[in-house]
Formats: C-alpha cells, sequence, structure tokens
C-alpha cells in the first residue's frame, strides 16, 4: 500500500548502506518477491559484501539468498541460539 512505501525505501536505503547483513529464520520464500526484489536492490546499489544466515536449513535458504544477491558472500549458521556461537566467531 502507498502508505508503506516510505517505510519500505528507508529499509532499501539502510540495507545499501550495510556491508554485512544478518538474517535469523527467514527462509526467504519464492513466493515472496517483494521482499526479494527490496534486497536485490539494496544489494545491487549499495557495499553488501556478507549475508550471514541464521537458520535451522541454513544450507537450503542460502541458496536462495545466492540466488538474488550475486556480489555476497552467503554464509550458512546454525539456528538460534546454536548459530549465537558461531555470529560472535565471525564479527
Amino acid at each position: 500500500p502507498a502508505w508503506l512505501r516510505p517505510v519500505w525505501s528507508s529499509a532499501e536505503e539502510e540495507l545499501a548502506t550495510a556491508a554485512v547483513w544478518i538474517v535469523c529464520g527467514y527462509s526467504l520464500p519464492s513466493y515472496d518477491l517483494a521482499i526479494a526484489e527490496l534486497l536485490r536492490s539494496a544489494a545491487t546499489t549499495g557495499s553488501l559484501r556478507q549475508i550471514l544466515v541464521l537458520d535451522p536449513n541454513a544450507s537450503d535458504v542460502c541458496c536462495r539468498y545466492s540466488a538474488i544477491v550475486q556480489n555476497a558472500q552467503v554464509v550458512p549458521l546454525e539456528g538460534l541460539p546454536e548459530g549465537i556461537k558461531q555470529l560472535r566467531e565471525i564479527m
């Protein structure tokens, strides 16, 4: 809806400024085209280097992120709370 456009624009701007995205438990389902486009656009215009995905099915989920974000390393981590230790080691 039109009233959400400023929120989506702000989200894209913020994502575009980040070098690392940390995704916790969002599987990026194929039907969520709006989020996929938002992430693709932010990654294309920004300085994204790495996406850290915390999810019990991280290997499968990482394939989805890799498909829409070409120039960033996508790293699978365990789900929560187990993945926090891995996250600390990386950061």
